[in-house]
């Protein structure tokens, strides 16, 4: 990506075009380059299906630093927008400051799923 580039797309419609082409290079390379509010802002303006489809693209590891770099702006819901195996493992990744932090942030059921599937119950033990 050259910076012209960069300069004369609007940055929504560019990281789409990174997205579209599972350019995973291209899309880290973007997210390097910008503010935590840029990368919230670009985000923001791609459809859902596309939003799921970056994290699924980045993997979770990546997924989790980005969602960690970007939580404190309300991006959370990106991650409970997926199924809840691929949302435990995105969160897996995150350390436990992150981990907390991130679930306080999105609350309510999604938060108490992920955290379930992170922390199953131990099963009781049966008294004979």
């Amino acid at each position: 990506m050259s910076e012209n580039q960069a300069k004369v797309q609007p940055q929504p419609l560019l990281l789409w075009e990174f997205i579209k082409s599972n350019d995973t290079a291209q899309i880290k390379a973007v997210f390097d380059q910008s503010s935590p509010v840029d990368i919230t802002r670009m985000i923001s303006g791609i459809a859902k299906p596309d939003q799921i489809r970056l994290l699924e693209i980045l993997g979770p590891e990546e997924s989790a630093h980005l969602i960690s770099k970007i939580s404190d702006l309300g991006t959370g819901s990106i991650v409970t927008q997926l199924p809840t195996p691929q949302a435990v493992s995105i969160v897996k990744e995150m350390s436990r400051d992150q981990q907390a932090h991130f679930l306080r942030t999105i609350g309510g059921d999604e938060a108490k799923a992920i955290l379930d599937e992170i922390e199953p119950k131990k099963a009781k033990k049966s008294v004979p």
